[in-house]
């Protein structure tokens, strides 16, 4: 199997700081091509960081989202879960740090979306594993928490069938 080809779509830094970020119109071909995956990449550097990294997409804020985390600080750990949740959350504040959310079959619209979410500094780390529970296509997602300015979201897809 080739190597999935990453497009990519848009790129958001903040001038000031703010607490939520949308990519909308997102399309689900480019140049002819069906797209598969969606790819978040976050990276932040400066004091407030990120706190509660969430995720919500097509504006639902329903009880749709399903989701299990972890988290570590190098001196405790924890974890949990969320049933009918509002959004997708992480746990957690990074002061400086990256964050990568993988929406797997964003286009699809014959079944569920599967996520996983990796993000940490020197200080944390943390993953989660979700599930929306919605057939639609992602066509927007809205990121929300504690952003200062000169955080970068850059948003990709992988083309494929």
């Amino acid at each position: 199997m080739p190597t999935p080809l990453y497009v990519h779509l848009e790129t958001k830094t903040l001038a000031s700081g703010a607490a939520a970020v949308t990519f909308s119109s997102i399309p689900s071909t480019s140049g002819g091509e069906p797209l598969r995956d969606l790819v978040l990449s976050m990276n932040t550097d400066g004091a407030g960081g990120f706190a509660a990294f969430q995720l919500t997409f097509n504006g639902d804020t329903g009880d749709n989202y399903y989701y299990v985390f972890m988290r570590g600080d190098g001196s405790s750990a924890t974890s949990g879960n969320a049933v009918g949740a509002a959004r997708i959350q992480t746990y957690g504040t990074v002061n400086e740090g990256v964050a990568i959310a993988s929406v797997m079959d964003y286009s699809a619209t014959d079944k569920h979306k599967s996520v996983l979410i990796r993000y940490g500094s020197d200080a944390v780390v943390s993953a989660v594993a979700a599930r929306w529970g919605s057939t639609a296509a992602i066509t927007s997602l809205t990121i929300t928490g504690n952003y200062t300015a000169g955080t970068t979201f850059t948003l990709y897809a992988t083309v494929g069938e």
